[in-house]
């Protein structure tokens, strides 16, 4: 007898006729073999949403914390070192044109961490 295919959005959505029809949570979490939580957030979900709350979601986060926001990290990589390698020995002009070191009014001047990591 061959294996049966089983979709997540499949098992999903019948998880949710058969709560809907009436069924208790506990015993209808047990058969399909997923905890209470899981089983509540895939309800909630479906309230929330319809069907399309059921499908899978992307696990990568929305944000990265240290990240520099967009238009910092196109102004860093639009400087060009005049001299390269003044850049490596920390020379204080930083061996950067001054013309094109960007405005003044920046809120903030990244660090040297963040600038490294930006180009990098």
């Amino acid at each position: 007898m061959p294996w049966k295919e089983c979709k997540p959005m499949d098992e999903r959505l019948r998880f949710i006729a058969r709560l809907l029809e009436g069924e208790k949570m506990a015993p209808l979490c047990r058969e399909f073999g997923i905890s209470r939580v899981t089983g509540y957030k895939i309800f909630k979900r479906y309230k929330e949403c319809g069907i399309n709350g059921l499908n899978d979601r992307r696990r990568a986060p929305y944000r990265q914390a240290n990240r520099l926001p967009y238009p910092v990290e196109r102004a860093i990589l639009g400087i060009k070192p005049v001299t390269p390698s003044l850049v490596s020995r920390g020379c204080p002009s930083g061996g950067y044109d001054s013309a094109s070191a960007g405005n003044a009014s920046s809120p903030a001047i990244p660090s040297r961490t963040d600038v490294t990591n930006a180009c990098t």
